[in-house]
């Protein structure tokens, strides 16, 4: 049984929680003014910054990154050499974990989307140069119980994080609107919702199960002169493509 030890309790902390609940871990948090209640919420341990330290095999930074200094300076020394240290602060890449934390070698940065609470994430992943080989199977396998991971140089985080942890914002933002063109038409809402929700999922699985590419896909559905081509090329007119790059664009300002 693996001890994961999580420091923060905002949406990622409580995903990473969720993912991990039913795995058969030892969970614990420490949140300074909300750890007794995530605690008793998701029926785990809650422990002092000090004490999920050391209890942890696994220690995941979750909070906020304008915190590393601070929550680094108070643990780094309680450390010791095995313990593994899994980061998802954003912006925050290997050389300045190693920096913050000198006591263990092995150092993880991970970007996770929330989609980790029902183990259907997808994470980039980077190992430091300085860990240790006999470590990295306990870490694949954590990662894996949550998602798929991706294995990626640091210099492509950024990107990874524009499309895959901002991404569920742009589908639901997509989805709500295939909502509100039905309910216009005269669905209801709890109808839309329904058909919509299925869509998505049914047209994923069929991309990924037939691995037909996106584009072979339109042509599938669009009869020649049909009604679904007429909704495509209005798409086009108005620049819908283009709009979906520059707010990835916008993402990665």
């Amino acid at each position: 049984m693996t001890k994961i030890g999580i420091i923060g309790s905002g949406n990622m902390g409580q995903a990473l929680i969720q993912g991990w609940l039913h795995h058969g871990h030892h969970l614990a948090v420490y949140s300074p003014h909300r750890g007794a209640l995530i605690a008793k919420k998701y029926d785990i341990k809650s422990f002092s910054l000090v004490e999920l330290a050391k209890w942890s095999d696994v220690l995941v930074l979750a909070f906020l990154p304008h915190q590393l200094a601070e929550i680094s300076a108070e643990i780094n020394l309680k450390l010791q050499q095995e313990q593994i240290l899994i980061s998802v602060l954003g912006g925050v890449d290997l050389g300045q974990l190693a920096q913050a934390f000198t006591t263990t070698p092995n150092l993880v940065r991970t970007l996770p989307n929330t989609n980790i609470a029902v183990n259907s994430g997808e994470i980039s992943c980077a190992l430091a140069p300085t860990f240790e080989q006999d470590k990295r199977k306990t870490v694949n396998n954590l990662l894996k119980e949550l998602g798929l991971v991706f294995d990626l140089p640091e210099d492509k985080f950024l990107v990874f994080s524009a499309i895959a942890g901002s991404g569920p914002a742009v589908v639901a933002k997509f989805s709500e609107s295939l909502v509100l063109a039905a309910v216009k038409n005269g669905l209801t809402r709890d109808e839309a919702v329904k058909i919509v929700t299925e869509l998505i999922i049914g047209t994923m699985i069929n991309s990924k199960k037939t691995e037909i590419s996106f584009n072979d896909l339109i042509y599938q559905i669009c009869s020649p002169g049909g009604t679904t081509i007429r909704g495509i090329e209005t798409l086009e007119k108005s620049g819908f493509s283009g709009i979906i790059m520059e707010s990835i664009d916008k993402m990665l300002e």
